[in-house]
């Protein structure tokens, strides 16, 4: 199943998605789930990031065909200015020039976990979406932590919606810039696996409802530009797609741009 959030003239909701329609959920995704009869058609609505964390959590060098710490993942954070929705324009930092992507599985967690065994990890776990991670690497290196360099505004796509039925132990990642493929891997060479992963961050703070936590990615990342058109892509899950804008355009203001406007910057 399908989940996304969306925005429908004036009105946010969850939905399933049917084809190419969209169901409207009743309530929220984090209980049970049931839909309205009545549908819109997916073209007609704008598609936001698929939930409201209340943090997105990081895993970083957590693969063997791409791990810079000799094996051992690390972690890191993104602040909530960072996430922003498919279709949505990313703006290429001032005091930067080495921004990289990297194309991500995600986790969204369902329920409250706090001290969860590896072996009951799933049971938190709602379902499976795609991020991609931007780092500003020159700023990275010049501090020698994440902070600043993962957190600019829109830092974080996620979408474009959560896959509730998935097998995550073998899943293609695919990013590409301005449609070539540019990463690619599987989940099968992940070092922590998604409940391990659960697991970790569970000892340290509880995991609510609608959290994230980024799994890092398989491959070396490339260099994006402004102008770039960037996408990450999870089998089975969808494809999450930005536009690389110029800090030229100004500071970009909370819901001032569209997915309309992105496709338009493109």
């Amino acid at each position: 199943m399908k989940i996304v959030r969306y925005l429908n003239g004036a009105v946010r909701r969850y939905g399933v998605v049917d084809g190419d329609r969209v169901h409207p959920l009743i309530g929220s995704p984090f209980g049970d789930l049931r839909w309205e009869d009545a549908s819109v058609p997916l073209g007609q609505v704008e598609l936001l990031v698929p939930v409201e964390p209340t943090k997105v959590l990081c895993v970083g060098a957590n693969y063997r065909t791409y791990s810079l710490s000799g094996g051992v993942p690390t972690f890191s954070m993104k602040v909530p200015t960072t996430w922003t929705a498919t279709g949505q324009p990313v703006m290429y930092p001032r005091s930067s020039e080495k921004v990289i992507m990297e194309a991500e599985l995600a986790i969204v967690i369902g329920s409250a976990a706090k001290d969860v065994d590896a072996s009951q990890a799933l049971a938190h776990v709602l379902g499976l979406t795609v991020a991609n991670d931007f780092t500003a690497r020159d700023l990275m290196r010049e501090d020698g932590r994440p902070c600043r360099a993962k957190n600019f505004d829109g830092f974080c796509p996620i979408g474009p919606c959560i896959e509730t039925n998935i097998d995550h132990s073998d899943l293609r990642i695919w990013g590409r810039v301005n449609g070539e493929i540019v990463q690619q891997g599987t989940t099968r060479d992940m070092i922590a696996t998604v409940p391990e992963v659960v697991s970790m961050f569970s000892e340290v703070m509880t995991l609510c409802p609608g959290d994230v936590i980024l799994t890092a990615t398989p491959s070396p990342p490339p260099y994006v530009h402004p102008g770039d058109v960037v996408e990450a892509e999870i089998q089975d899950v969808g494809v999450l797609r930005n536009t690389i804008i110029s800090s030229e355009h100004g500071r970009l203001q909370p819901g001032e741009w569209s997915s309309q406007a992105a496709r338009q910057e493109a």
